[in-house]
């Protein structure tokens, strides 16, 4: 989960010691909408991102789960939501 007013710019270069044309073979962001109306809930912004091996993987989600964004409203941290479910495959969620 990343924070639904985070620009794209700010995420890509958050994450450029991890992301790169040698580490990944596709990545895309999606950005959030944050609702001002009470009752509505923020939609999150999304980043997919497919890294070419297992250990570029488990790499940047050991190292970035947790990264912390501020901006007025508060703090949002990043969520790895691969590091919380061991069911999930890391070789098929890289693929």
């Amino acid at each position: 989960r990343l924070p639904p007013n985070l620009p794209e710019d700010i995420f890509w270069g958050s994450v450029a010691q991890w992301v790169n044309d040698q580490s990944v073979s596709w990545k895309c962001y999606y950005p959030g909408k944050a609702r001002k109306r009470l009752g509505k809930e923020n939609i999150p912004s999304r980043a997919y991102i497919a890294f070419r091996t297992e250990e570029q993987l488990t790499l940047f989600g050991r190292e970035y789960d947790g990264h912390l964004f501020r901006d007025k409203a508060g703090e949002f941290h990043f969520i790895d939501p691969w590091s919380s479910s061991p069911r999930l495959s890391l070789t098929h969620i890289s693929n």
